[in-house]
């Protein structure tokens, strides 16, 4: 009985832990692409705010 206990307790604990790694993956898959897309937007941003400073400016 003690035993169907802890397997239980084990199995859901291994559900868990794979429902989370799953979880964590997927966040991971996603915010990666979503952040080099923001920074190869944002150094976009960053070149051409500096081109434009640099023509108001008449370099």
């Amino acid at each position: 009985m003690i035993f169907a206990r802890q397997g239980f307790y084990y199995v859901i604990g291994t559900f868990r832990l794979t429902a989370f790694y799953c979880l964590t993956n997927g966040i991971i898959a996603l915010y990666v692409p979503a952040s080099l897309f923001f920074i190869k937007n944002y150094f976009l941003f960053i070149k051409n705010m500096s081109l434009n400073f640099m023509n108001r400016m008449g370099i």
